[in-house]
């Protein structure tokens, strides 16, 4: 075939918008070569900014005609830019006979050897996630003479004409918004008819790899945390006693410096029962800050579970509360330092005291002069579960941490101003993630429950102090909808809450009163949750025309986050990857997704749950009630 002639005055368009590409964005781009030399293809690609053309443009060598709704070309200057490069207009207000002549023209581009753009959602997402890829894809597919090729565009929300989760206001050209680095995922060319679905499936695995990338490369977990508690941040811990600002960590985190580095600095893993109130917070933070390994003791763990996942996780080293009433019976440890001997150190400012130093301390001590180097540890946390009368143990790197933030953080809108309430365990991912991490990162002001605390007595905490958002276990939930009968909740806009039937009494009963419950799923394994439901974003277009896009689906546990991919799999051989609303065994995949290596099959983690994916790439689980999806307790 003849590589198709392209006129000088469009190749010569075509470099300066190349130029002006790498003067936006710093693009990586992955496996270029899958872009045929010659010949024709259809390129579908995510679509997350009205600049994704140029993104494309810059990216690959070959140049590009764009397929785009027929309203972009009204737009002033973009119009006249799309009509120069060739690009192919929607125009569906006529129906049928204005579809037949789109499709006429892209078959005949393509095989002239053209390279044909598609960016199948039809519009720029405004949710954060990946909409329902159209059907235009499937019908082309059918017709054209040659490969469809997925196309990936990963971290590029936050860079000029494109939108953040909840917030309606478009990203404009400013200098803090430049130089973003854009990472493209170029995939397998397929042959032949394709399904939408099956083509977003294919993205959305892409958008877990790409967003695998961005933190490998990326900001660790430490300097992220650092440069937020550098912006004088307003948030805070809220306990039942006491409260700590964010805006005062810094100068905390300096104190426990004083106090904790000699006698922690020959530990990498330390071991941590303490209650859950803003002063235990601290303390993980300030261990996550200094790479130390965290593994949280559970205190309704027996002395000898304990002892077992100390010897297991290889630390001899605890900090804990003198309060036996807490810790039940004697710490089982080689050091132990209690944390009313930290206050006492910081209140003298002298280096803390360490107790129960023992021969087995010593002899540790001694081993390790002699030991050779370890081997690099980059784990973060090290959590310990029993399942089915056996132990677990998950180890989360800083990265896992991270990305489950970052995941959260894409697809909604943490306002600086809500406050939040909620009762996790601090021992577990979740606990971590949504207690820990996300009001640090964030800046929001979060309420702590005391331990032990009753589903009823959490719900009336609501009255008291009118939080924004809840995050609740079914039991909780239930308490809120029973609350609600007889009380008004105004103040309160949104639940989530994971391990509930989204069919359940009290999420009507809730619904009913204007309170929106999110359903979700989460699990140790997934750092966080790995699906939710979200608001449904209603508005207008860049030519100001009403759009609806989803982000929640009654009946389901959501979509899943960005950086998470889901597919379902035949349950009698996993190799064969389901269509839409097919039920089988569900498989998760993405950065945030860590867990022994037995259970991780090529990046893949098989889930003990049966599930389907509809078109819109809602996840629904199987069964009257999800078993086995924990609550985020």
């Amino acid at each position: 075939m003849k590589k198709p002639r392209t006129p000088f005055a469009q190749l010569a368009l075509i470099a300066i918008l190349k130029v002006i590409g790498r003067i936006i964005y710093r693009l990586s781009v992955y496996h270029r070569d899958r872009i045929p030399a010659k010949g024709g293809a259809l390129l579908v690609a995510n679509h997350v900014s009205y600049m994704d053309f140029l993104l494309m443009v810059t990216a690959i060598p070959r140049p590009i005609y764009f397929v785009m709704n027929a309203d972009v070309f009204r737009k002033p200057v973009l119009g006249p830019i799309l009509k120069f490069l060739g690009c192919v207009p929607v125009e569906a207000r006529n129906g049928k006979n204005d579809l037949n002549a789109f499709n006429q023209s892209v078959v005949k581009l393509i095989a002239e050897g053209r390279l044909v753009a598609l960016f199948a959602e039809g519009t720029v997402s405004r949710t954060g996630q990946l909409l329902e890829f159209k059907k235009g894809v499937e019908h082309l597919s059918g017709l054209i003479d040659g490969p469809v090729i997925p196309m990936h565009f990963d971290n590029v929300i936050g860079t000029p004409f494109t939108y953040r989760a909840g917030q309606g206001k478009m990203i404009r050209l400013r200098l803090n918004t430049l130089r973003r680095k854009v990472r493209i995922e170029i995939g397998l060319p397929s042959a032949g008819p394709v399904t939408a679905f099956s083509v977003r499936q294919r993205v959305k695995e892409m958008e877990a790899l790409n967003f695998s990338r961005r933190f490998i490369d990326g900001e660790s977990l430490q300097s992220r945390l650092a440069r937020v508690l550098r912006k004088q941040p307003r948030g805070r811990w809220e306990g039942h006693l006491s409260d700590i600002s964010f805006r005062s960590i810094p100068h905390r985190i300096s104190q426990l410096n004083q106090i904790l580095n000699r006698p922690l600095h020959r530990h990498r893993r330390v071991a941590v029962l303490l209650p859950k109130s803003p002063e235990g917070l601290l303390i993980h933070l300030w261990l996550l800050m200094n790479h130390k390994c965290v593994v949280p003791i559970n205190p309704e763990w027996s002395n000898e579970q304990r002892l077992y996942v100390m010897n297991q996780s290889g630390t001899g080293i605890l900090l804990t509360t003198t309060d036996l009433h807490f810790t039940r019976c004697a710490p089982v440890a080689d050091e132990v330092i209690y944390m009313e001997d930290m206050d006492a150190a910081m209140a003298e400012r002298k280096e803390v005291s360490v107790v129960c130093r023992n021969l087995n301390s010593a002899g540790r001590e001694l081993r390790s002069w002699f030991s050779r180097t370890p081997e690099r540890d980059d784990t973060a946390a090290l959590f310990f579960h029993i399942q089915n009368d056996q132990w677990e143990q998950t180890g989360l790197t800083g990265n896992h941490l991270l990305a489950a933030v970052h995941s959260l953080r894409q697809v909604h809108y943490f306002d600086p101003e809500l406050r939040m309430y909620l009762d996790l365990a601090p021992f577990t991912s979740h606990g971590y993630v949504i207690e820990l991490l996300i009001p640090v990162i964030c800046d929001l002001s979060l309420s702590l429950t005391g331990e032990g605390t009753s589903s009823e007595v959490f719900a009336h905490g609501l009255l008291r102090n009118e939080y924004h958002v809840v995050i609740a276990t079914p039991d909780q939930l239930r308490a809120i909808s029973s609350l609600s009968e007889s009380r008004n909740i105004p103040f309160l806009r949104h639940i989530f809450c994971a391990g509930i039937n989204p069919g359940d009494a009290a999420i009507e009963v809730l619904n009913s009163r204007g309170i929106t419950v999110y359903c979700c799923a989460g699990s140790d394994q997934t750092t966080s949750v790995f699906a939710i439901n979200i608001s449904n974003y209603s508005g207008k277009d860049i030519v100001g025309k009403p759009i609806e896009q989803e982000g929640f689906e009654p009946g389901s546990i959501g979509k899943p986050l960005p950086g998470i991919a889901v597919r379902i799999t035949d349950p009698n051989d996993d190799k064969r990857v389901l269509e839409r609303d097919q039920a089988g065994t569900v498989w998760v995949s993405g950065m945030a997704v860590a867990g022994k290596a037995s259970e991780i099959i090529n990046g893949w983690w098989k889930t003990p749950w049966k599930g389907w994916i509809n078109h819109r790439g809602f996840l629904f689980i199987a069964g009257e009630r999800q078993k086995g999806i924990p609550a985020l307790d």
